[in-house]
């Protein structure tokens, strides 16, 4: 069995299949939840109208979305990083931060020349 590539939520509101690049999860301007499968267009949009979104999921291999994957990877792997750097040296939980952080490295190291 496939999986199917979802669409827009945007896109299908005004009718149009458009296939989906990421899956975004956050807040709307007035505080409600919101969450939806946009394209690299509405996502450009939500940013511009004070949607507070997250990517959560990326269903498209294209050098634009791998681009918001890297750049989402590597602001997480900076704060693990200072998290890491908080904690009490030689501890379990420092190194299991330290451990974290390398980890999140790695997938943003497999992904960013992919990405430029």
């Amino acid at each position: 069995m496939t999986k199917r590539q979802p669409h827009c939520s945007s896109c299908r509101r005004g009718e149009i299949n458009c296939p989906a690049d990421v899956q975004v999860s956050g807040k709307t301007p007035e505080g409600r939840p919101y969450r939806a499968n946009v394209c690299l267009g509405h996502l450009d949009v939500l940013e511009t109208s004070g949607y507070d979104v997250r990517l959560t999921a990326y269903f498209s291999d294209q050098p634009e979305v791998l681009a918001y994957k890297a750049a989402a990877l590597w602001s997480r792997y900076e704060a693990a990083k200072a998290r890491a750097k908080l904690l009490q040296y030689g501890t379990p939980a420092r190194v299991h931060a330290t451990n974290a952080a390398l980890k999140l490295h790695e997938q943003w190291l497999a992904i960013a020349p992919a990405a430029h």
